[in-house]
């Protein structure tokens, strides 16, 4: 559905919260050819969902209007094994509960800049990050679990 089609009201709630992902495949581990954009991954660690949304109410109906309801945010740091390439750039992914994989696009960062927040759904999923560079060892973990309001102001939120 277009923005232009959605009422006012509803295209001023959503400004910010546009992001924009797209399906890939997350390779098996040794999966390596040169055709692919992203050459290394991190392993994918477990975040749990926002028990507290209800799967039947309105912010389940439409994926651009359930972002707004999603308040629980889950706070990550990327990691590299070589100090040196700390500076890589890297973009962040997901597998949701169905096994569909997506990375975000238009969203890039460099591991030296340390944390960042995403939000959180009704459901649990795998995050991850991937990077164009090849040979570099990328790490992910999870800091802490917030909410929105709660975020440290030095952490961007995605």
């Amino acid at each position: 559905m277009r923005l232009k089609y959605i009422p006012k009201l509803i295209r001023e709630a959503l400004k910010g919260y546009r992001q924009k992902w797209k399906k890939i495949s997350y390779p098996e581990v040794g999966f390596k050819t040169p055709a692919r954009i992203y050459r290394s991954w991190s392993p994918k660690v477990f975040a749990e969902g926002d028990e507290s949304l209800d799967e039947e109410s309105p912010q389940h109906i439409w994926q651009e209007w359930r972002v707004v309801h999603w308040t629980k945010v889950v706070v990550l740091n990327p990691t590299v094994q070589d100090e040196e390439k700390e500076d890589v750039e890297f973009t962040v992914g997901f597998t949701n509960k169905f096994g569909d994989t997506e990375i975000a696009t238009g969203i890039s960062r460099r591991v030296n800049e340390a944390l960042f927040a995403m939000r959180m759904g009704p459901d649990d999923c795998y995050y991850f990050i991937t990077s164009k560079e090849e040979g570099v060892e990328l790490g992910l973990e999870i800091d802490h679990y917030t909410r929105e309001d709660e975020i440290n102001e030095h952490i961007t939120l995605y």
